[in-house]
């Protein structure tokens, strides 16, 4: 007997649902729901027992909407409403998952609410709004696609983290408990992006702690000048202000107040190189493939390096393969260097490229420069030493930049 249609549905409905749960399940915990929740096929909180549910201000729920497609050509369609939060903004807590394929060749698809808002087109429907979008657009996106599991639920947690900050940011402050974190940063620049100033989550965290301790001294000036303002006694009101106000008068009878590390120019012209690199890489189709191929030469080298050092060394020879174009069937190797190689031992980072073909690149490094130990680098948890002569040549093949 033949399936019925709604059989069909409900039967894919089920594998995409039971596929996308336990991908979640390696990094949240996935909470049942009875009924329908804005579009919410699963329910997922961040994995901590820093918080529960019967906390005052549990930690914000995760909405993941899944749909399981046959082939390019069906159509994905998603309620407007259940994407955007309170203010109209793409809800940073709701993501979309599209599973397809069966067996072997089962694959996984996530989008945010703001990737939905950009890439499908919005369509009314009996009154309401609807993003739609055929199969076709997803499928053949390498930007989408979950090549590292690890990248793509990294991404889900920071979402969620950032919506609770967002959330309690104010309440935290008036408690006096909320200091900035590196976790408040947007997602797309915690990507492996190479750069000359270094991490840029850091840089961005140097200039909230800075603004934060400046934020502290005009709360307490500000609040010094309540105080006097309700003072009664005179006396009083003197002390209050040679203690706490006088401090900060300069010569001229002004308020005057640091203003160190509040601005980083170079830090500002770094995220713009930094996002006009990720949108090339966008524009490509190959975020998913290229960041995975990134993923995985960072994983060999890191655990060369924890197991070698430059006193034992001289050579460090890595050999990239992979298929052109959409970066599939990668392999890696690294393996001491031939002495045959010439490397200029003088220079720091360098290196020689032996073979800087299409879909295979072949690098010989200084081992005692990639792998040297010292106070602010370490090679077994930094990679961009290696990263830093073989990204480029990826970026040439695969951008023309």
């Amino acid at each position: 007997m033949s399936e019925t249609p709604w059989l069909k549905r409900m039967q894919n409905g089920a594998i995409g649902e039971a596929r996308a749960k336990a991908f979640l399940m390696d990094r949240f915990w996935v909470l049942e729901r009875s009924v329908d929740v804005q579009g919410a096929d699963l329910l997922i909180q961040r994995n901590t027992l820093l918080h529960s549910m019967l906390d005052p201000r549990p930690p914000r729920l995760g909405v993941i909407q899944v749909k399981f497609v046959q082939d390019k050509d069906t159509s994905i369609s998603v309620p407007v409403e259940y994407t955007r939060a309170s203010d109209g903004s793409p809800a940073g807590e709701f993501f979309l998952i599209v599973a397809t394929g069966r067996d072997d060749d089962a694959r996984l698809f996530l989008l945010s609410a703001a990737d939905i808002a950009t890439h499908f087109r919005r369509k009314t429907r009996e009154g309401r709004g609807v993003f739609v979008c055929r199969a076709d657009r997803i499928l053949k996106n390498s930007n989408f696609e979950v090549k590292s599991r690890a990248l793509a639920l990294g991404r889900i947690d920071h979402a969620l983290r950032a919506a609770d900050f967002s959330d309690n940011r104010r309440y935290l402050r008036n408690l006096g408990v909320q200091r900035p974190t590196r976790d408040q940063i947007h997602p797309d620049y915690m990507l492996p992006i190479l750069n000359g100033y270094g991490d840029i989550a850091d840089g961005l965290l140097r200039q909230k702690k800075a603004a934060d301790r400046l934020l502290g001294e005009l709360e307490e000036v500000a609040e010094a000048l309540d105080k006097l303002v309700l003072a009664k006694d005179p006396i009083e009101a003197a002390i209050i202000f040679e203690e706490e106000i006088d401090p900060h008068i300069d010569g001229n009878g002004r308020l005057t107040f640091s203003s160190d590390n509040l601005s980083d120019e170079d830090l500002f012209w770094t995220a713009r190189a930094h996002v006009k690199h990720l949108e090339s890489v966008r524009a490509a189709g190959i975020e998913g493939a290229y960041f995975r191929l990134i993923e995985l030469f960072d994983q060999k080298v890191l655990a060369f390096a924890a197991s070698h050092d430059e006193t034992r060394l001289e050579r460090v020879h890595v050999n990239v393969q992979y298929t052109p174009k959409t970066l599939e069937e990668v392999v890696i190797s690294v393996a001491d260097g031939s002495p045959a190689c010439t490397v200029n031992n003088q220079e720091i980072h360098r290196s020689v490229v032996h073979n800087d073909e299409v879909g295979f690149k072949v690098i010989c490094y200084d081992a005692r420069q990639v792998l040297r130990r010292d106070s602010w680098y370490d090679p077994t948890t930094h990679s961009y030493r290696f990263r830093d002569d073989f990204q480029p040549l990826l970026d040439k093949e695969l951008l023309g930049q």
